[in-house]
């Protein structure tokens, strides 16, 4: 779910399940674009936040050419995304470094993170529909590979917040909607096997032990499919000891 518009940041740029711009006329044609969307993109996600060094950016978008010929594509992907949605959209300091402009944009990632370390567990989670820019090229392998790691990071993140969440239900003893999150928390889970311990446990004191059977048999045949593995033997064990009841 989106925030609502800010007087002070007129433009929302969503990364996550999927890339948006909202709030200038010529965004949408913006977004055809495909490495000057992911030069936004890095510049609102990549860490630290703030500036970033213009060279550092350059290789990552360009490898395949010279450093003059990689500085004279960036310098004419930052005209193209000020021309399309505005001169302040990307900030320069000197001729090195450069940062999104955070008065004006607002960014998806940046209010997940923000929720979270406000304790807003529910809000984290409202703002991950889905992975970070999914599926997204934008024929630079160093920036796919620095999208793939972020990624990561990312769900992570969503994922950690839906846990905190799930736990606060269970200590406000509000087991059924507890079961109803773990349900939801169960499709950001890839192989992390101590958080699908975690979620059975709870399933299983909430009284729907059917459930927990449920994600551990899940969770087996991924583990299956993709990595030609089982679970480990404390999960197995966990899942057998549910069994007999």
């Amino acid at each position: 779910m989106a925030l609502p518009f800010s007087p002070d940041r007129p433009l929302q740029l969503h990364l996550l399940g999927g890339v948006k711009l909202v709030g200038h006329p010529e965004a949408d044609a913006l977004l055809t674009q495909t490495k000057r969307v992911a030069l936004l993109a890095y510049l609102a996600v990549a860490r630290p936040r703030g500036y970033h060094r213009r060279d550092l950016i350059a290789t990552l978008f360009w490898p395949e050419v010279d450093t003059e010929s990689a500085r004279t594509a960036l310098r004419k992907a930052v005209h193209a995304v000020r021309k399309a949605i505005g001169d302040e959209v990307i900030l320069s300091r000197g001729d090195e470094e450069l940062a999104l402009n955070r008065d004006l944009v607002w960014c998806d990632v940046d209010a997940l993170e923000a929720a979270g370390e406000a304790g807003q567990f529910l809000r984290a989670i409202e703002l991950y529909p889905g992975p970070l820019l999914p599926g997204f090229f934008a024929d630079a392998p160093g920036f796919e590979q620095w999208l793939e790691e972020e990624r990561e990071a990312v769900r992570q993140t969503a994922l950690q917040h839906a846990l905190r969440y799930v736990e606060q239900l269970e200590r406000e003893a509000n087991l059924t909607m507890a079961t109803q999150w773990v349900r939801k928390v169960a499709r950001l889970v890839r192989f992390e096997e101590r958080v699908v311990r975690k979620l059975m446990q709870l399933l299983a004191r909430a009284g729907a032990r059917a459930d927990a059977l449920k994600l551990y048999d899940d969770f087996a045949r991924s583990m299956r499919q993709e990595l030609d593995a089982a679970p480990d033997a404390e999960t197995r064990a966990l899942a057998d000891q549910l069994r007999s009841g």
